[in-house]
């Protein structure tokens, strides 16, 4: 009952109400021949689009946003039009605001199950317009559109609220209780932010995103029909299998308990999972083709997290609308979708981790709607590579898990999500939402006529254009770095000085009659070996987060440990989480054994130990190298890292995986510099000492205002935790100065002493993004004032 709705609003720019355009299509309908054809085609293509994506309800030159959930009798839902059709829509604190113009009223079931929905049925939906005859909405002149009864009109709005009232949600003694929802749209009658036509996936040509395929012509009454789209993360043909990568059963699985090195210590929640899942009736063949699962045409001015939080909760087919994708925590949720169930057969796709991804109900707190759904929505795109695999449903029951040939492993085995992101709700001004805690710092608040506004610190389409961009960046910084064969963690083998000596080699002696593999020292060694002479042993390891070399063995996971007498052996991984034995430091192409120093060498009869006097032999020069013969570099391990003024050596592990990580709240992102300040600072104290307490509070307003944080290379950075107070913070949290801008000046930082510095490398890269993120932001600002 959604799809005739939705048909007949979209019917009204060729009528005058929705009187006139029901009338026309019953007319059309009517005539028989084409003209009958196209109505039903056109109904049958909003049906269709409806019933997985929210976008289908969107109107051109309209503002579609969320009224209300949960109304339980006719009162509530006339009281809920009057405050609407009464007040303009004020999205942003404009001075005018949008005119209401049309309502969708949707009743449905009341259903406690929401994780399951499996008692879930569509609601039947009444469109109400409003004319715009007067200004005043109580006299202005409305028309109401019903699936069951077709079109009327009424004089006033009293005559309206007859109507709906005379229209019981609930009879007496009914089973099963009938809730009401609303949604609105508001006319698009003010001047426009020349960002918000544009397309989501055209906005990130200053960051060096590939652009979108021109938009085809639209099908009659229904989206747009679907186009291969480019990838970040193109297959690779010379990727090889995944590491240790666990299928998940027919059944579904639930994600193995990951060792402490691979956990984030994210407070917000599991930013990680092992997969998210999504329901859709497009095949993996399908989808190969287009190369992902897109929302990118949608236009910045329709990003809107909230109102995708509202199409899914009053909705529960539906998944996709507003610029977002939809995703699980539960594989029973993507499972029981009510359009994959009606569809009987179709797939639930499990979806690694990307920073693109928001989790719903941390980013909108206690203003999401139905949070038991667990949904992580992925802005813009998933991407076929960032796919691990499918089940596929056949008469509403799941097989076998099938991994994805092309999943890119290397890259997304690495991303996570971006957690809570509050600064994408766009919560319209007038809702209280933005006072909580989460939301304040993201907006400023504005009084007229004792009635309370909230206008957002950053232009809201910049906004979603800013993060979206950031986003993709990540994924394509990761994908260039295993371009270049750095952080590798895919299979390798140790060549001795560069192939001309041999491969390191462990060899594993089983005594006659014995089933099983021994280990340890006195059953196995570690040679530098001709391959082409000796072909058993054990040549390939991988690299893992704990820094050590493993390999498998009849089965088990096993590493290259170091023994008492200085010689290489292959044995368990130790269990004591302290224990750096066998934990190795990729550096010049040396290989530095982390609990002492020594450097990886062998023997003249081929034996390889650690030693501390043969840095700069020739035997101890290494290649980590693949089948193709390409050089690879690990990633560091946290046993590289140690715990200083900076903050823990696992805070600096996960900086310089992910700076975002150490950020505090109420910011978006790092900056290096500010403007009109020198390029960068020598280090925290020379800011302190340095800047007078006019800058300071210039200092304090910039960082306020661009929801930013100042990092300065010895691990310390500045956050402004209110009007005029300026915090010096760690890269773990800890408050080390606290600076108030409106006392007397405080230039004293004797107490900020740092024995950390940054890494180049992260330094350089949180530079470059700074500097696409200017460039970005400057043309934005640029084409509006042009306008």
């Amino acid at each position: 009952m959604a799809t005739m709705a939705t048909a007949a609003i979209n019917s009204v720019p060729h009528g005058s109400n929705l009187l006139e355009a029901a009338a026309e299509i019953y007319d059309m309908y009517a005539n028989g021949g084409t003209d009958r054809e196209h109505v039903l085609t056109s109904i049958e293509g909003y049906h269709h689009d409806g019933e997985w994506n929210g976008d289908a309800r969107e109107l051109a030159h309209y503002i579609r946003h969320p009224g209300a959930a949960g109304l339980e009798n006719e009162t509530a839902v006339v009281d809920d039009l009057a405050r609407h059709f009464s007040t303009p829509y004020n999205p942003h604190g404009e001075a005018m605001g949008h005119p209401e113009t049309f309502a969708l009223i949707g009743y449905a079931p009341v259903n406690d199950n929401i994780p399951g929905r499996d008692n879930w049925s569509p609601s039947v939906v009444f469109a109400v317009q409003r004319l715009h005859t007067t200004g005043d909405y109580r006299n202005d002149r409305y028309a109401l559109y019903s699936p069951y009864d077709g079109a009327f009109l009424y004089e006033n709005f009293n005559q309206l609220a007859y109507a709906i009232s005379n229209t019981p949600l609930n009879e007496p003694d009914t089973p099963n209780p009938v809730h009401a929802y609303t949604s609105y749209y508001a006319m698009q009658n003010v001047l426009q932010h020349p960002m918000a036509e544009e397309r989501l996936g055209d906005i990130g040509g200053s960051y060096g995103m590939p652009a979108l395929p021109t938009l085809r012509p639209q099908s009659s009454g229904g989206a747009a029909p679907p186009m291969a789209m480019p990838s970040l993360t193109p297959p690779r043909a010379d990727l090889p299998p995944p590491p240790d990568f666990d299928q998940p059963g027919p059944s579904g699985y639930q994600p193995r308990p990951r060792d402490d090195l691979k956990r984030s210590a994210d407070t917000e929640g599991e930013r990680q999972p092992m997969a998210l899942y999504r329901p859709s009736i497009v095949t993996p063949a399908e989808l190969k083709k287009l190369g992902r699962f897109s929302a990118e045409q949608t236009p910045l001015g329709k990003v809107n997290l909230d109102l995708h939080n509202f199409d899914v909760a009053t909705n529960p087919s539906v998944i996709d609308g507003a610029g977002y994708l939809g995703t699980f925590r539960k594989l029973e949720t993507a499972q029981q979708n009510p359009a994959l169930v009606d569809a009987k057969n179709g797939y639930v796709y499990a979806v690694a981790p990307t920073p693109n991804m928001v989790d719903v109900n941390a980013s909108l707190s206690a203003n999401a709607r139905n949070p038991d759904t667990g949904e992580v929505a992925a802005m813009g795109r998933i991407d076929y590579t960032q796919i691990r695999g499918w089940q596929k449903m056949e008469n509403g029951k799941l097989g076998k898990f099938t991994a994805n040939p092309d999943y890119r492993w290397d890259v997304y085995d690495q991303t996570r999500t971006a957690g809570a992101q509050p600064q994408l709700s766009r919560f319209a001004a007038d809702n209280p939402a933005w006072s909580d805690s989460a939301h304040r710092p993201f907006a400023t608040t504005q009084t007229h006529n004792d009635t309370t506004t909230y206008v957002p610190t950053q232009e809201p389409n910049l906004t979603q254009a800013t993060f979206y961009n950031h986003a993709l960046e990540k994924i394509g910084y990761l994908n260039d770095q295993q371009a270049k064969g750095q952080d590798y963690r895919g299979p390798v083998e140790l060549i001795a000085h560069n192939g001309a000596y041999g491969t390191l080699q462990a060899n594993v002696h089983t005594p006659a009659g014995q089933l099983f593999s021994p280990n340890g020292p006195g059953n196995t060694d570690v040679t530098v070996t001709n391959r082409a002479a000796d072909v058993g042993g054990y040549h390939t390891f991988r690299m893992g987060d704990d820094g050590r070399f493993h390999t498998k063995v009849l089965g088990e996971d096993e590493v290259l440990r170091v023994g008492s007498d200085g010689f290489l052996n292959l044995d368990y991984a130790p269990k004591d989480p302290q224990n750096r034995n066998g934990v190795f430091r990729y550096q010049d192409n040396r290989l530095v054994h982390e609990e002492d120093h020594k450097v990886l060498t062998y023997s003249n009869a081929g034996y390889a130990y650690v030693s501390d006097h043969d840095y700069d032999s020739s035997y101890s020069q290494w290649k980590l190298t693949g089948s193709s013969n390409k050089s690879y570099a690990p990633p560091k391990s946290i046993y590289s890292y140690h715990d200083n003024s900076a903050g823990s050596a696992r805070t600096q592990y996960e900086f310089d995986k992910d700076p975002d990580l150490a950020l505090p709240t109420g910011a978006t992102h790092f900056v290096t510099s500010l403007p009109g300040g020198p390029s960068t600072y020598e280090d925290t104290g020379s800011f302190i000492r340095n800047a007078t307490q006019d800058q300071q509070q210039e200092r304090a307003n910039w960082l306020n205002r661009n929801n930013a944080a100042l990092l300065f290379k010895d691990g310390f950075y500045l956050t402004a935790t209110g009007e005029h107070t300026l915090e010096v913070r760690n890269l773990q949290g800890n408050t080390i100065k606290t600076v108030q801008t409106d006392a007397a000046s405080q230039n004293d930082a004797s107490g900020i002493k740092s024995d950390y510095s940054i890494s180049d490398r992260t330094w350089s890269r949180l530079q470059s993004e700074q500097d696409r993120r200017k460039k970005f932001e400057e043309l934005s600002k640029t084409a509006y004032a042009a306008q």
